[in-house]
């Protein structure tokens, strides 16, 4: 129960930084959007949570299976925080590239979703709690697909070091869920790889919020908005990485 607790704690401080982030001077009214649906994501979590633990003491309520309703209404809300997030002005060519770069890595990572956890549930999907274990894989990939969009999208100062935070917490996120996918399948109720990585991805989400909130209304210098409008001149290898991935998988 103590580490219960812990996660309870980390939680709810993240969903106050988020949406502290959000009421930030200053900000667009799509990075407002973003974060507060951000901290709706996070409270759904800790919806989830708290309805859980009802569940351990009230065992009447344990076929209702509550606690997936918050914890599966948290993939939609990310999605619409990170698809909300300002975006930097992008030439058609380069949109083109952005989209095809992110569908390669949603597709090279749902195929390892899939075949580490995806494939062993499909085996069982006799029972309704089987059904319902499905739906994390799929969660699993729209977590990727947010990821991805965070990953490879352009990075505006003075946030950039925010952006980096949320994705790293989200990446840890989703080594946790896999981690514990592979985990409950074998018919474990606790695990200190995946408790490791939701206590890292929370305390990555909660920095990036006081990150962004911090520099929210910094303004840009003229030398660094100039390099951010020419856009990156690398190549990133986080799509090739992914297809290597699903190719591995395959």
């Amino acid at each position: 129960m103590p580490n219960r607790l812990a996660f309870v704690l980390a939680g709810l401080a993240t969903v106050s930084l988020a949406w502290l982030a959000s009421r930030a001077p200053g900000l667009p009214a799509s990075a407002t959007r973003a974060w507060r649906l951000l901290a709706l994501a996070f409270l759904a979590i800790e919806a989830g949570n708290a309805l859980w633990l009802l569940e351990l003491y009230w065992p009447a309520l344990r076929d209702l299976s509550l606690g997936n309703a918050g914890w599966l209404s948290y993939y939609p809300l990310l999605l619409g925080g990170i698809f909300s997030l300002p975006r930097e002005g992008r030439t058609r060519q380069e949109r083109r590239q952005f989209w095809l770069d992110t569908a390669s890595v949603v597709c090279g990572g749902a195929m390892l979703v899939v075949y580490l956890v995806g494939v062993p549930t499909a085996s069982a999907l006799q029972t309704r709690q089987a059904a319902l274990s499905f739906a994390y894989p799929l969660g699993d990939v729209a977590l990727l697909t947010a990821l991805a969009v965070l990953a490879l999208r352009r990075r505006p100062e003075p946030a950039r070091l925010a952006y980096q935070l949320l994705t790293a917490g989200l990446l840890v996120e989703l080594v946790g869920d896999i981690a514990w996918g592979g985990l409950s399948l074998g018919g474990a109720t606790y695990g200190i790889v995946p408790d490791l990585a939701y206590m890292a991805g929370w305390t990555l989400r909660g920095t990036a919020a006081l990150a962004y909130r911090r520099r929210a209304g910094v303004p840009v210098p003229r030398q660094l908005a100039a390099a951010d409008a020419l856009g990156p001149t690398g190549t990133s290898l986080l799509p090739y990485g992914a297809a290597l991935l699903g190719y591995t998988t395959l």
